[in-house]
């Protein structure tokens, strides 16, 4: 037998009106959801070795103007003075712009 409280339970949701139950999208809408999801995934996945480079490069220019200037230092070819002036320099201009181009890059490969 069942149970007078499961009936009143069945009661209550038959009488609830009909717009307070959840809709669900068209089928076609969660399909094409699912595939620009996929493509985005796709898209990403393909710029990983891009942005690996980016970034490799920036660090490895860094390192070599930092190893030439080193060495310039070290024969003799520049005075420290000289190079506190380049580092400033170096860092006032390049890396901004470098993070600005990078942040840019990686905004517009976001988008599909």
């Amino acid at each position: 037998m069942s149970d007078p409280i499961d009936h009143q339970i069945i009661r209550i949701i038959q009488m609830e009106p009909a717009s307070h139950l959840p809709t669900l999208p068209a089928p076609g809408v969660i399909w094409w959801k699912a595939q620009l999801l996929e493509r985005r995934r796709k898209q990403q996945k393909a710029l990983l070795p891009v942005r690996l480079v980016q970034k490799t490069s920036i660090v490895a220019i860094c390192a070599a103007v930092v190893a030439v200037l080193y060495v310039a230092v070290r024969t003799g070819a520049i005075k420290p003075t000289l190079l506190g002036f380049a580092g400033i320099l170096f860092l006032s201009m390049y890396l901004p712009s470098m993070w600005i181009h990078w942040r840019m890059s990686s905004r517009s490969n976001n988008r599909c």
